[in-house]
């Protein structure tokens, strides 16, 4: 494996003459970028055990707390969230705990904003991004997982994608708030995700 410093790949890309920016091109240029490398750029990625046992102390500390327990473990019954992304969202949750929907998902910085410039649009909907960006490289990994393993996540995103022709980033954003609900919503009403899931098109339904 080696880390590509984004700046390197992207003159790669300049020397090599691409003007388009694909999966295939992008593929071919890292393909040409890999024969300039050296045998020493090359290592086996070593894992941060300092991050293993962080996360084993972040559980302790959520089972030696009764309510914190419960809420840990209803969160955890959502495929693709982990201790780490469920203990991130439990503190957004507990520091705002009157928040509501609305209120919750500006917090996350996944609220939908309007830059306009006289009568003309700049760059269309975006999000805020306000809040606490950690929190949404959390929650976007957690839902990607959950894209993968969660059933309802992933035809709700391909949903988006196929019926709606939402851009892919586009529909990861959607899944991310529609993710940061539920999870609002089992932390509120102290539930498992599984009672959610009798619900009326618990996949599509927003």
């Amino acid at each position: 494996m080696v880390e590509v410093n984004p700046t390197k790949s992207a003159n790669v890309a300049k020397v090599l003459g691409n003007r388009s920016k694909t999966d295939v091109v992008d593929a071919k240029m890292l393909s040409a970028f890999h024969a300039l490398l050296a045998e020493e750029d090359f290592c086996i990625p070593a894992m941060d055990e300092r991050a293993e046992q962080l996360e084993k102390e972040m559980e302790a500390v959520a089972e030696d707390h009764q309510e914190t327990r419960e809420d840990l473990h209803n969160l955890l019954s959502v495929k693709g969230i982990g201790v780490i992304s469920a203990m991130s969202l439990l503190y957004l949750f507990r520091t705002y705990p009157g928040a509501n929907r609305n209120e919750i998902t500006a917090l996350a910085g996944l609220d939908p904003i309007q830059r306009q410039s006289g009568s003309s649009l700049q760059g269309g909907r975006k999000i805020s991004r306000a809040g606490d960006p950690m929190l949404r490289k959390v929650l976007s990994l957690a839902c990607m997982n959950s894209i993968q393993h969660n059933e309802c996540r992933g035809t709700f995103y391909e949903h988006l994608v196929s019926d709606h022709h939402k851009k892919p980033n586009v529909a990861l954003l959607a899944c991310m708030r529609k993710f940061l609900l539920i999870a609002h919503h089992l932390t509120v009403t102290k539930s498992k995700y599984q009672t959610l899931e009798h619900d009326a098109n618990p996949c599509l339904s927003s």
